[in-house]
């Protein structure tokens, strides 16, 4: 695995990765909590097979309670794809729809040329999915940027505190276009 400490604090930033992972290393993630072993074990053979992956466009769904290490392993991952020098976006769901929005008073604003990174960059992580209030608007943008996604074989990682159903049943095509996704349920307490 890559040593993210070899990856600039810049570059981190940039990556979209929150500063509070920007030190995290592998070697920080435990099996040791009661049912953390078996999921663990499945991200961390996915993230050493990471280049394998990429090219076959396969990704990870992370579901879980608040605090079960989602967000961390996440970033470790696209870390490891920057280090693998593969184009690596890690942005909260709040954010990609915080950006969009900052950009409606632009003059000359295009949706689609601002979710281009989104839609394009190999490794891509959405982390807290399904925060939002469901909108159709939400869905479209979801739409839009899967859509382009699956058709590039472009992997998607997810982190949500949504059980898989009900994601299923609020974003039905967009969680279709995710079937190459591996699902980890993530069990525990919190780790905080």
């Amino acid at each position: 695995m890559v040593k993210s400490a070899s990856i600039s604090d810049g570059r981190k930033e940039h990556l979209g990765i929150p500063p509070s992972f920007f030190s995290a290393k592998w070697e920080d993630w435990t099996t040791e909590l009661p049912g953390q072993r078996e999921w663990a074990t499945t991200a961390y053979v996915f993230a050493g097979d990471l280049e394998k992956n990429l090219e076959l466009g396969k990704g990870l769904t992370l579901l879980g309670k608040v605090g079960t290490g989602k967000s961390m392993l996440a970033a470790l991952i696209a870390l490891e794809a920057e280090g693998l020098h593969r184009s690596a976006c890690f942005i909260k769901e709040k954010d990609l729809f915080d950006a969009i929005r900052a950009g409606w008073d632009v003059s000359g604003y295009d949706e689609k040329y601002h979710l281009r990174r989104y839609r394009n960059c190999r490794l891509l992580v959405i982390d807290d999915f399904d925060v939002r209030k469901q909108t159709e608007y939400v869905g479209e943008i979801y739409q839009d940027i899967l859509d382009a996604r699956y058709e590039q074989k472009l992997s998607t990682l997810l982190t949500s505190n949504t059980h898989i159903d009900d994601l299923t049943e609020r974003y039905p095509r967009q969680m279709d276009r995710l079937a190459r996704n591996e699902v980890v349920v993530m069990t525990g307490e919190s780790m905080r």
